[in-house]
């Protein structure tokens, strides 16, 4: 008799430990049934960055804010100096930044942050380098997503930084040279 009682305690802990969990759950996330339902993300973009040679030179986060995506970017090891800094239209094959491909430009614009047709959704402001060879950056890409599936999305897109200045004139890809550091655009 002592054993079905504690089994029936037994029985109404685990209940009482889930119904618990489940409102702790339920108010952690911040449910709004107002609206439809809309695509989300789990963590954030993580890119690491690398030369040509595959060594670690740097790494960057991605995180969604109103009106686009926030970048945030470390780099060592560059040579002093501006240097042309985009996103390209796909991720590259372990080390070899020309498949990459072109500048991302899921809208059709033409090259150039001041181009009075608009600019290509990777064209972003020349990498200041100092004399140590480190280099940062912190800006919002406009108009950009982080929601797999939609045309203005860098999911599976690279961050290119090139050997030399862009030009912001050049189309389409600024006359900045070559390619010398680049990563993948993944979740975490």
């Amino acid at each position: 008799m002592k054993q079905g009682a504690l089994g029936r305690k037994l029985a109404a802990l685990i209940c009482g430990i889930i119904l618990i969990g489940g409102l702790t759950l339920a108010a952690v996330q911040q449910i709004d049934w107002r609206g439809k339902a809309q695509p989300v993300s789990i963590g954030k973009p993580y890119v690491k960055l690398y030369d040509t040679s595959g060594k670690e030179v740097g790494s960057a986060t991605l995180t969604r804010e109103a009106g686009g995506v926030r970048l945030q970017l470390q780099v060592s090891g560059l040579t002093p100096g501006k240097h042309g800094f985009h996103i390209h239209e796909k991720a590259f094959v372990p080390f070899d930044f020309k498949t990459a491909g072109g500048h991302f430009n899921p809208e059709g614009k033409k090259h150039g942050r001041s181009n009075p047709e608009g600019q290509h959704l990777g064209d972003m402001p020349n990498l200041e380098v100092k004399q140590d060879g480190t280099a940062e950056a912190d800006l919002l890409l406009e108009r950009a997503t982080l929601e797999k599936g939609s045309p203005n999305s860098l999911l599976g897109k690279s961050i290119i930084i090139h050997a030399q200045e862009d030009d912001y004139l050049t189309d389409p890809a600024g006359n900045a040279g070559d390619r010398i550091v680049g990563g993948n655009i993944n979740m975490e």
